[in-house]
């Protein structure tokens, strides 16, 4: 869905996680420049955090008004989904990222531990394994 078609509401939503991102998004946390693919990275997921949030009828207009019910629905409505572990994983840091930026570490903290509430469905939460299990190699 572009920028055209979604509804008022979405837009400014999506407009003040932009005004976020473009404030801090820029810079990483040890203070370089953070790279271009970094910065649309972390919008991508900030607009589908909006999309899926108004998508599940939750019509909020203003992040500073996004609270943990919000983060729940998205992050249920993304496991639902079955997004793969490694996509729920960069999700939940660029989530988290998100609201350190604003200010609201206690919902950086609580999206920090927000896998927990997949247990049953997700074991393992959103670890990815980077370990292979048995050589790939020709001698293997």
């Amino acid at each position: 869905m572009n920028a055209m078609a979604e509804g008022g509401k979405t837009k400014r939503l999506i407009g003040t996680m932009e005004a976020v991102c473009e404030a801090k998004g820029r810079v990483r946390v040890n203070g370089a420049v953070a790279s271009e693919r970094t910065f649309r990275m972390q919008m991508e997921v900030m607009k589908q955090f909006a999309r899926t949030l108004h998508e599940l009828g939750y019509m909020v207009e203003d992040c500073e008004n996004l609270g943990e019910k919000h983060i729940n629905a998205v992050f249920d409505a993304w496991v639902g989904r079955g997004l793969s572990s490694k996509t729920l994983q960069n999700q939940k840091s660029r989530v988290k990222q998100f609201f350190h930026w604003m200010g609201k570490k206690n919902l950086g903290e609580y999206v920090s531990g927000i896998e927990g509430r997949y247990v049953e469905k997700m074991p393992n939460g959103f670890r990815v394994k980077t370990v292979a299990e048995e050589s790939k190699s020709w001698r293997g």
